[in-house]
């Protein structure tokens, strides 16, 4: 079934101790989407972590494989933990901004955003909010 944590509670202790607060929302994130059962409160405090992970190829259905992380007020953060900085492999262009592979561990260049991109298209937001609420009535009607 997955769990959902107190986020303020945890941010709290990782402040305190100076760690990183990161959320594993591979599984469950995308659920975020479900507007109608926001008032359980269950992605409260989300805000306050230092990074989240989704997993659009579960819950929305996107093609294997397209993970994303998002990472927040950490500018610069993935350059400076994965750069090679291999200038044989990098070249400066008007499209460098847009290269993420040197922020990368793989060192990559998969264009999986371009999956997430055309399910977007297809399903808009609304698709997704749609997609999640159903997934979670199931989820309850299936617990009952």
């Amino acid at each position: 079934m997955g769990s959902y944590d107190d986020h303020r509670a945890i941010s709290a202790v990782c402040k305190k101790y100076n760690l990183w607060h990161h959320i594993d929302g591979c599984w469950g994130g995308f659920l975020a989407f479900a507007d109608k059962h926001r008032d359980k409160g269950l992605f409260d405090g989300a805000e306050l972590s230092d990074s989240i992970s989704l997993n659009a190829h579960k819950g929305w259905g996107v093609p294997q494989q397209c993970s994303m992380i998002i990472i927040n007020d950490h500018k610069d953060l993935l350059l400076k933990t994965c750069a090679s900085g291999a200038d044989y492999l990098f070249h400066e262009t008007e499209y460098s901004q847009y290269d993420i592979a040197d922020k990368t561990l793989s060192c990559g260049r998969r264009p999986d955003g371009l999956k997430l991109w055309l399910s977007l298209q297809r399903h808009g937001h609304e698709g997704y909010v749609k997609m999640a609420e159903e997934a979670w009535d199931k989820a309850i009607y299936l617990t009952q």
